[in-house]
């Protein structure tokens, strides 16, 4: 889990070259943070290219909190829709799952009949 800026796009042809749904897209990202994990200074992240196979549409010169999965040492991580990447700006991610405790019911001071 990281936050950075997208600095590049770029379409990966795989399979037919008319058919999308085997494409994937490249985003190249400029490290900013290291949440979890170690990450180089920049990552390529992949992700299907057709937004009904879970893909990303992440954009050149914007900033995104990116959950992603992948050994990160090749330089190369993917992620999805569901995987839970964001805009920057949304805030920093949750790393706690603690509940705060029910307010105690206030003490009855009524005197009994």
């Amino acid at each position: 889990m990281f936050s950075g800026y997208v600095s590049a796009s770029t379409v990966l042809e795989r399979g037919k070259p008319d058919y999308v749904w085997d494409d994937l897209r490249a985003y190249t990202v400029q490290v900013d943070q290291e949440y979890k994990g170690d990450v180089p200074a920049t990552v390529t992240v992949t992700t299907h290219y057709a937004g009904s196979m879970c893909g990303l549409s992440l954009y050149v010169g914007e900033s995104y909190l990116v959950f992603a999965f992948g050994d990160s040492t090749g330089g190369e991580v993917s992620s999805h829709y569901c995987s839970g990447t964001r805009p920057a700006h949304a805030g920093p991610p949750v790393t706690t799952t603690a509940v705060a405790a029910p307010a105690a019911a206030p003490a009855c001071t009524a005197a009994a009949a």
